[in-house]
């Protein structure tokens, strides 16, 4: 990992308007809730700002360096792709992680303080489980940016969000089980989400945290294979 490049990522995608601004609404918003209504609404809040937060923090996260030409910059140096890569991932998950937990430290905080209604224990699962949900959207628009100059990769998430809504549309409309079965499945892979509060009651969420990390993997394994493959165009003039 190249620390300086972490460090220069984490600055870079947090300090931009529109990430700066989602992240100061996630920041404040659920704070200022929590104060007012003297519970704390974190699991009702940040659900809502997590994937948005995690769309403005890692878009183009690649793309842009190869659309300007400042990757053939970075990687002239001696700095293997996979490092570059793993720094840019750790970097953007670093600023979404610091604005999720400065806002859940914060609301936790307030309420506590305004003596309110409080349950630290559920409130850190729900946070746990967002923190899961919003490093899935990073790496995934992470690998899609390999792909894709510029902002590409969000249009490439959006239409991968909504494909699987066609089989199970056109499987409900065709009375064909099977078809729509097949678009729910594929939403799900999308989605990739893990329930926190019934891992000790049953097994089935403990295989769907295993498919969540199973799916993280193959997504970060195929995004490093075909980065460390790829031919890079020299930008625009």
């Amino acid at each position: 990992m190249n620390w300086p490049l972490v460090l220069h990522t984490f600055r870079q995608r947090l300090f931009r308007p529109v990430p700066l601004f989602v992240a100061l609404g996630t920041f404040v918003l659920p704070l200022v809730t929590s104060i007012f209504e003297k519970d704390d609404l974190t699991p009702e809040q940040l659900p809502f700002f997590v994937p948005i937060l995690s769309w403005a923090l890692a878009a183009g996260v690649v793309g842009r360096e190869m659309e300007n030409g400042s990757l053939h910059l970075l990687l002239a140096r001696p700095l293997s792709r996979s490092c570059y890569l793993f720094s840019r991932l750790s970097g953007t998950w670093l600023a979404f992680f610091l604005v999720v937990f400065a806002s859940w430290f914060a609301t936790i905080g307030a309420v506590a303080l305004l003596g309110g209604s409080l349950e630290v224990a559920t409130s850190s699962a729900r946070l746990f489980s967002l923190l899961l949900l919003g490093t899935w959207w990073i790496v995934l628009i992470l690998a899609l940016s390999t792909t894709a100059p510029g902002y590409s990769d969000l249009g490439l998430l959006l239409l991968l969000i909504i494909f699987p809504m066609l089989p199970a549309g056109l499987g409900k409309l065709l009375e064909l089980g099977w078809l729509q079965e097949a678009g729910f499945f594929l939403a799900k892979q999308v989605l990739n989400e893990v329930r926190i509060f019934d891992w000790a009651f049953s097994d089935s969420d403990w295989r769907a945290l295993l498919r969540y990390a199973s799916n993280v993997a193959l997504v970060l394994g195929a995004a490093f294979w075909y980065f460390n493959r790829r031919e890079l165009g020299y930008g625009r003039d």
